[in-house]
């Protein structure tokens, strides 16, 4: 069968993006498109698939040891590892590109990944990927100056995409389109796909908090999310009987960070575990406000847990960049504060208490309202439409 789209993640070690694949893959069938997954490399979960049929294949090619790049190794051990990995990528993803080359007329092959295969590159077919951030098109020579080969990789995948009009992205706003605009991306090869959406109508479940206000920061906690800060801020905002929650897994040298700073303080939670989806749910439906403390990166990048927080109609506390300043100032459901400033931070820990969750609600509902599944599906594949369209008129 040759489906309209066949839809994959083509980056190994991205498989907490196999979820934006699967839903990428059930919007086009709810608009009517065929669609398949490829199990590119024999790891689909059996409960992951939606019902959309899967493609199975029997590679020639074991697939790369990309599990190296998770471990410290010396230059020259590096240096070797990077040389095997290479070849053994370049020649898994030229298996996989003949098989399913002529199985579709178009195709998602997953987030754009600095050190990916740039094989589909060459494929005369649309072939879609998620821009998440565009730092990843950046070249600049403060990363020569950092390391050489990954500044040369960022170069030489910018220009292999842009020289074949086929390769396109899917970006999750208008600013990160803008982004990747400025650095010679066309803005029609380029659609608005919103990173999160609403699948089913659900109520704010307010009874489930407690009396007492409490702050939820949650996720994979890195060095630069600020954990300490926040800790401080919630300390200078002083609020009677107000509990903060760190939850989520943390590296061992900055867990100590964290333990050192919470110092024992009965009015802070912590729990440093894996978080499955149902957890961020369970969790956030328990809290009042869910906080962030990022640190801004040098281009803009879709914060999905801070969409998880307001589909579970729980306004957010953040920085005043974007994408959250782009967000809180047009929608109005949540409070921001100045960035790096723990002052600022604590006044707007006790403006959201002194508030409540319930005064951002017709915020939250006029937002979750345009992401529903159906509304976001209908204006992607339109826009996909739009292109393809376009494709035969102009490469008759």
């Amino acid at each position: 069968m040759n489906y309209d789209f066949i839809v994959f993640e083509s980056y190994h070690l991205a498989t907490h993006h196999i979820y934006d694949m699967i839903l990428i893959a059930r919007m086009l069938k709810s608009q009517g498109k065929t669609v398949a997954i490829f199990d590119i490399y024999h790891e689909i979960p059996e409960n992951s698939r939606e019902n959309i049929p899967v493609i199975h294949w029997t590679s020639k090619c074991g697939v790369p040891d990309d599990k190296w790049r998770l471990r410290k190794h010396s230059v020259f051990e590096t240096g070797i590892k990077f040389v095997t990995f290479c070849f053994q990528q370049k020649k898994y993803m030229n298996e996989a590109l003949s098989f399913i080359k002529d199985k579709a007329s178009a195709f998602y092959c997953g987030s754009y990944h600095n050190g990916m295969s740039t094989v589909f590159f060459q494929l005369p077919k649309p072939c879609y990927w998620w821009g998440l951030r565009s730092e990843r098109l950046h070249f600049s020579y403060k990363k020569v100056l950092i390391s050489p080969i990954h500044s040369i990789q960022v170069l030489l995948e910018r220009r292999r995409f842009i020289r074949n009009p086929y390769q396109r992205l899917f970006v999750s706003n208008q600013i990160i389109m803008e982004e990747h605009n400025r650095l010679g991306i066309p803005l029609d090869r380029m659609i608005i796909r919103e990173e999160r959406v609403v699948e089913h109508t659900t109520d704010a479940n307010l009874s489930s908090l407690d009396n007492n206000i409490s702050f939820l920061v949650i996720g994979q906690l890195r060095k630069a999310k600020h954990i300490p800060t926040t800790i401080e801020a919630f300390r200078h905002a002083d609020i009677p009987d107000a509990k903060l929650k760190l939850i989520g897994r943390a590296q061992e040298e900055y867990e100590k960070v964290i333990e050192h700073t919470i110092n024992g303080d009965n009015r802070i939670l912590r729990r440093n575990e894996y978080l499955e989806y149902d957890d961020f749910y369970k969790n956030i439906s328990k809290s009042h406000f869910v906080l962030f403390a990022d640190e801004a990166g040098p281009s803009c990048i879709t914060n999905g847990t801070m969409t998880e927080a307001l589909i579970n109609h729980r306004p957010i506390i953040c920085p005043d960049y974007n994408p959250y300043k782009y967000y809180v100032e047009k929608y109005g459901f949540g409070i921001l504060y100045k960035s790096g400033d723990t002052d600022s931070y604590a006044k707007a820990m006790r403006k959201g208490a002194e508030l409540g969750v319930r005064h951002f609600l017709p915020a939250i509902e006029k937002f979750l309202n345009e992401i529903q599944f159906d509304v976001v599906s209908k204006n992607f594949v339109d826009e996909i439409n739009k292109q393809m369209s376009a494709d035969r008129n102009v490469y008759k």
